[in-house]
């Protein structure tokens, strides 16, 4: 396990968690400019796993919610972040020995870390969604139970605004509704708790991967054959498990439509390679959330879809999508924890309109091998 994060890190884990991401998470370029000058003024961050921290302590979840696009206009200075987390002690009468990651993708992998260099607090090496998704209610902290109020609000001009409802998926709602009103984005701090608690509700060991997996990335050379290898060497060896290589193709078709300030819609690929002659679609809401062929699904929320561009081995974010662009779609089970049935009521496929209810992705990945035989089914190289 990572213990110190310096600056050299940082670009590390912005491109490791955008393997993380499922398609979504925005873009992370202005963090990455954030926080490597945040630790370069205020010194190394340390990254610790929660067993690591007495369990009396108070542990606060940052993040930043909202467009990306527009904050990269309306640009952070990263104080916000400690301003939500100040805010949330002030109202609960704590004092936050730690900060933690509410989703390990995007904007939100770097978020704690930099909220941690300007506050000089450790970061637990933890998240509640280990991926991307679209509510701040889908974690694993509000599966077990976790009150997200009192759930603190801040954008660039320093407008603050504390939402405190019993109702974590209403208090989601208030806080998405009223995002837009503040600019565009806002800095959050919500889902205040011991680190007992942290213990049982947390997926480990995210922020780690997520390093790992951008530094193997980084030593593969935009090789798509090498970036698949090590994604699957790195994820085999990890609380996620073997990612599957579902479809190589062409996208040919795109369409989407903005709902409520989510990015819906499909889009559809014509196989290419040992995959010539299927037809595909992924169904995306500002992530992708299901992936079949013709009538049989492949891969289904919450297990990842992580599409890759064919010729560097980059993610492909759904804000990213172009007709004509050749890729590679890989399944990647997302954690047990991730997979338990009061995660499921808020991330399963039937979230997102689906008529299936969830598989994973090993098995729906077997039922492929049955048909089409395993060469086919594992060929990369």
């Amino acid at each position: 396990m990572k213990q110190t994060i310096i600056e050299q890190d940082v670009s590390q884990f912005a491109c490791g968690a955008k393997y993380l991401g499922a398609g979504g998470g925005g873009s992370s370029n202005i963090l990455e400019l954030l926080t490597k000058r945040a630790i370069r003024e205020h010194g190394p961050v340390q990254l610790q796993h929660p067993f690591d921290v007495k369990e009396t302590e108070w542990i606060i979840p940052v993040g930043i919610m909202g467009s990306t696009t527009i904050m990269n206009e309306k640009i952070p200075t990263g104080w916000e972040l400690v301003e939500v987390l100040r805010a949330v002690e002030k109202e609960k009468e704590i004092r936050a020995g730690a900060v933690a990651g509410i989703e390990i993708a995007g904007i939100n992998v770097l978020t704690p870390i930099l909220t941690a260099a300007l506050a000089r607090l450790p970061v637990i090496d933890c998240d509640g969604m280990g991926r991307a998704f679209t509510g701040i209610h889908m974690t694993t902290y509000h599966a077990f139970d976790i009150s997200l109020a009192p759930l603190v609000m801040t954008d660039e001009k320093r407008k603050s605004i504390l939402i405190q409802s019993d109702n974590n998926e209403e208090a989601e709602c208030i806080a998405r509704n009223t995002v837009m009103n503040m600019g565009g984005w806002a800095a959050f701090a919500c889902y205040a708790m011991k680190t007992k608690h942290m213990r049982e509700t947390s997926i480990y060991h995210t922020f780690s991967l997520a390093w790992r997996l951008g530094r193997a990335v980084k030593k593969a050379h935009e090789d798509i054959h090498q970036v698949v290898r090590v994604l699957m060497e790195e994820l085999s060896n990890s609380v996620y498990g073997t990612p599957r290589l579902v479809t190589k193709g062409k996208i040919v078709e795109i369409y989407c439509d903005m709902k409520e300030g989510q990015l819906s819609g499909s889009l559809f690929l014509e196989g290419r390679g040992e995959y010539t002659a299927e037809q595909w679609e992924i169904l995306f809401c500002n992530e992708y959330v299901l992936c079949k062929q013709e009538e049989n699904v492949r891969v289904m929320s919450p297990d990842l879809i992580c599409v890759l561009d064919a010729d560097t081995g980059h993610p492909v974010q759904v804000e990213e999508l172009e007709k004509n662009r050749n890729v590679w779609v890989l399944g990647i089970p997302s954690p047990p924890l991730v997979r338990t049935s009061k995660m499921l009521e808020v991330v399963g496929p039937e979230t997102y309109g689906s008529p299936f209810s969830f598989l994973p992705v090993e098995s729906l990945y077997e039922q492929m091998d049955a048909k089409r035989g395993v060469g086919h089914a594992t060929a990369w190289d």
